[in-house]
């Protein structure tokens, strides 16, 4: 694993093929996943896993989890 942070950008949403793209501003990489409109899906982004819940009619995002077993504080704790 890296000891360095990361930065997320939400580059782009696709809603009529329901994907998602997410930058990585730390090392220029992108990420495209589908999602389900409406409710939580899952999506990776390279190095962690983002629960999200697009809601198209809502015009919502919500950031449910963000799980890594690799992401540490600055004093080493779990994330």
């Amino acid at each position: 694993g890296s000891n360095e942070g990361r930065v997320l950008k939400l580059q782009d949403i696709d809603t009529d093929n329901n994907k998602v793209e997410f930058k990585d501003l730390s090392t220029g990489n992108t990420r495209t996943d589908t999602y389900n409109d409406g409710t939580n899906t899952a999506v990776d982004v390279g190095f962690a896993e983002i629960t999200v819940n697009i809601d198209e009619t809502a015009k919502r995002i919500t950031f449910a989890t963000i799980d890594s077993g690799d992401l540490r504080t600055e004093q080493g704790a779990g994330v």
